[in-house]
């Protein structure tokens, strides 16, 4: 039975809040939103949506885009964006390097053009 509570958690993502701190570091922007320090690109894509499904941010007639609130547009510098490009933008607010310094082709937020 503990087994396959284990595993309806695992599944279902409760379990999240007591993962170890793995994986490379979140920028400033981004912690603010999923609310921790370390974490897989798999894993901030799933915090992303719990924090995106919580506070009703899909657009109802499209699901695919994401109506970005004053935290999503700190990290993605937009009013919205789709469900595939967050995926690919959320590599910019993650170090790859073993020390967790920033990578050299990431460009800060402030330098983003505007849009």
């Amino acid at each position: 039975k503990a087994a396959a509570a284990k595993k309806r958690r695992r599944a279902t993502g409760d379990d999240d809040d007591a993962a170890p701190a793995t994986g490379p570091r979140t920028s400033d922007q981004l912690r603010a939103v999923i609310g921790v320090e370390r974490a897989t690109h798999f894993r901030v894509v799933k915090l992303l949506w719990q924090y995106i499904k919580k506070h009703e941010l899909q657009n109802p007639n499209k699901k695919s885009e994401i109506v970005c609130d004053a935290k999503l547009r700190a990290v993605f510098a937009a009013d919205t964006i789709t469900s595939f490009a967050m995926s690919k933008m959320i590599g910019q607010h993650l170090s790859k390097t073993a020390d967790g310094a920033w990578r050299a082709d990431v460009v800060p937020l402030e330098k983003l053009p505007s849009k």
